[in-house]
């Protein structure tokens, strides 16, 4: 069948490698936009992106519009239904990413392609919706570059000279660039936007829970993921042993399930006494915006009015919190509660469940009681020593049923912190000792490159606080006496898992060994920490401390404008008398190339003679090479002789024309 094409479009279709080239391109900016969304929605897109791969391969284009007519319904009914009740924010980069699936699987000539290029830098745009980190930028600037070559390319195809088509002249365009960039990022005025990035209420995040089951901290610490950053003052960090992030405390307890009070938040905290030479400050800046509650250290006693604070000591974020934050706080690590326990406080920390039987528990419980004092600190000591001497083992493997105190306490003797808090807890109230779990993290590691103090998931920690009428409330943590070093080391290590296998997050178990890829782990914290502080969370505030150690404190912002402007415009003066006083190096990269060339031909047995021109030496040799071959050598001699003495400028394509030749007899 003859299909009648004008000749304006026969000259405007691509090659087939040309138009893989533009496919990887729309795979490459989709790539991190599919891992964030819905399962069966990405599938659909994948899918219809590899009928466009096949319709290119096997010239088959109607293979594209068949792809087109199942995705969009499809798509559009996914969209629906799994983003209705989310936010519309989320729902509109849906169909933009369905949307721009259908126009490469519609695409046909280079319009389409100009079209299809501006979509793939919207979607770019889109996907710092859901991430901001300097690894997404890299990978983000990577893609610009290279869809950008994909456009130069077909812009210039079939021309005489090529100009623009290689990674070398798209890394010197984004390199000239980049110092107007910068400047004008940092010095530019900053406006206080009236808006924000909006929070993926999709996707699955995890994250200290409002309430513990067993077996729900154990699932935290399988993730090497950050949770928050702190920088303390002065570079004082409190000792290992004493780093204690509060999040949520627990009271009500079910037989299976620990919870908080419903009324915390309305309630007063107790006053407290400390010991100034105990006191922290430090800026503490979230990373996951998933959190609810601020896991500050111990307890605050100063900390920013946005922040609300519970009974339990517990901070609660604002509801419409946003990362990145900063919140500067001061807390004691050695303190005392000041007061009276109330009635319904003391009802609410006594509380055990009336159809769940404990009797050996309660028996253990009063023994320990009776034999320590009859007081909570005895009681504490007690517990502890009889959990270090019975072999109990720490482990995030317990076997069934560890979530009833009795079998945990007579039967299994493994478990994780969380079952340690919970039998402890239940202990202590049954002989009468008012007791809450509290849940948080605890430890951190410090990253010596930047002196910043990182908690990841794997830190999560549960242990308990009792109420003695001398001291208020007071931290225990049974943990110390199965699992010490987890404490006294402020980190779960191998070491501290006693039974089963160890399920720890595989990066952080490399870095516990291999201590190049640790130094690794620790550059890219310090660099995303820079990434946040300067670029993600720039402010008027971080402004005005740059400018003033550059001693610009106070310049208004017309000032400033200014100050850019002569910069921009002496900068581009400068760039323009380089450029026009330049070495030309256009030659020297073609000789670089014939030597590469050359140096092939002379490991084949194919030496140049003395004073033979390279030109001739290639159509010598032309006639005893594959016919292929021997028809690209005569290309490549008639193009070294126009770019060599005929002033020929297309080096571009001489150049290209070498790296390509392979040598075949």
């Amino acid at each position: 069948m003859i299909k009648w094409v004008s000749a304006p479009e026969y000259r405007r279709q691509l090659a087939s490698g040309l138009w893989l080239q533009v496919w990887l391109g729309f795979v490459l900016t989709m790539l991190p936009l599919w891992w964030f969304q819905p399962r069966f929605f990405a599938l659909s897109l994948i899918v219809a992106t590899g009928c466009k791969f096949i319709a290119i391969w096997r010239k088959q284009s109607w293979l594209g519009w068949l792809g087109l007519a199942a995705v969009l319904p499809i798509g559009l009914l996914l969209i629906y239904s799994n983003y209705r009740s989310q936010s519309l924010t989320f729902s509109f980069l849906a169909l933009l990413a369905l949307m721009g699936t259908a126009k490469m699987l519609e695409s046909r000539n280079e319009r389409d392609c100009k079209i299809l290029f501006l979509l793939e830098l919207t979607l770019m745009m889109a996907f710092l919706m859901y991430s901001q980190s300097i690894a997404i930028f890299i990978y983000l600037l990577f893609v610009l570059g290279y869809i950008l070559l994909v456009q130069m390319r077909i812009a210039q195809r079939g021309n005489r000279v090529i100009l623009l088509g290689r990674w070398q002249e798209i890394g010197k365009l984004l390199m000239l660039a980049l110092p107007f960039t910068i400047l004008l990022f940092f010095f530019f005025p900053r406006i206080q936007p009236s808006w924000g990035i909006p929070r993926n209420e999709n996707q699955a995040v995890t994250g200290l829970p409002d309430e513990m089951d067993m077996g729900d901290i154990a699932s935290l610490v399988q993730s090497n993921e950050p949770v928050f950053r702190v920088r303390f003052a002065n570079n004082e960090l409190p000792p290992p042993s004493e780093r204690y992030w509060r999040g949520t405390t627990l009271w009500s307890f079910d037989g299976k399930n620990w919870r908080q009070r419903n009324n915390d938040m309305r309630i007063q905290p107790s006053n407290i006494q400390y010991n100034q030479e105990s006191e922290f400050s430090y800026d503490l800046m979230p990373v996951k915006d998933s959190l609810k509650w601020l896991p500050a250290l111990e307890l605050s006693f100063s900390f920013p009015d946005a922040l609300q604070i519970g009974g339990s000591y517990q901070l609660k974020l604002p509801d419409n919190h946003k990362v990145p934050a900063r919140y500067h706080l001061k807390s004691a690590v050695d303190y005392r509660t000041v007061g009276a326990l109330d009635d319904a406080t003391k009802a609410a920390a006594l509380q055990l469940p009336d159809d769940v039987a404990i009797p050996q528990t309660r028996a253990l419980a009063e023994r320990l009681y009776h034999e320590s004092g009859e007081n909570a600190v005895g009681f504490a000591k007690a517990f502890a020593d009889y959990i270090q001497d019975e072999e109990f083992y720490y482990t995030l493997e317990p076997p069934p049923g560890m979530g009833n105190v009795e079998q945990f306490l007579f039967e299994g003797r493994m478990g994780f912190c969380e079952h340690y808090a919970s039998a402890m807890t239940q202990a202590a109230r049954s002989v009468g000792i008012p007791a809450r779990i509290v849940i948080g993290y605890q430890g951190g590691e410090h990253n010596p490159l930047n002196d910043d103090f990182l908690v990841r998931e794997e830190s999560a920690h549960a242990w308990v606080e009792l109420w003695d009428d001398a001291r208020g409330w007071f931290r225990s943590d049974p943990t110390a006496a199965v699992a010490p070093e987890r404490i006294n080391q402020a980190q779960l290590n191998a070491s501290s898992l006693q039974r089963g296998e160890d399920q720890r997050a595989f990066g952080t178990r490399l870095a516990e060994n291999m201590a190049s890829f640790a130094w690794l782990r620790n550059a890219y914290g310090a660099a995303n920490a820079f990434w946040q502080d300067w670029v993600i969370d720039l402010n008027r505030d971080q402004q005005g401390s740059l400018l003033e150690k550059l001693g610009l404190k106070g310049a208004g912002n017309k000032l400033l404008i200014a100050i850019l402007l002569f910069c921009t415009m002496a900068g581009g003066t400068l760039l323009w008398l380089w450029w026009q006083r330049r070495p030309r190096h256009d030659d020297d990269d073609v000789a670089k190339a014939v030597r590469l060339l050359l140096k092939r031909l002379e490991h084949s047995g194919l030496r140049k003679r003395n004073r033979e021109s390279v030109a001739d030496f290639l159509l010598r040799i032309a006639p005893y090479m594959q016919k292929e071959n021997s028809a690209e050598l005569k290309r490549i001699s008639a193009r070294y002789e126009q770019a060599r003495y005929y002033g020929n400028e297309n080096n571009s394509q001489l150049i290209d024309s070498i790296h390509r030749f392979r040598v075949r007899h």
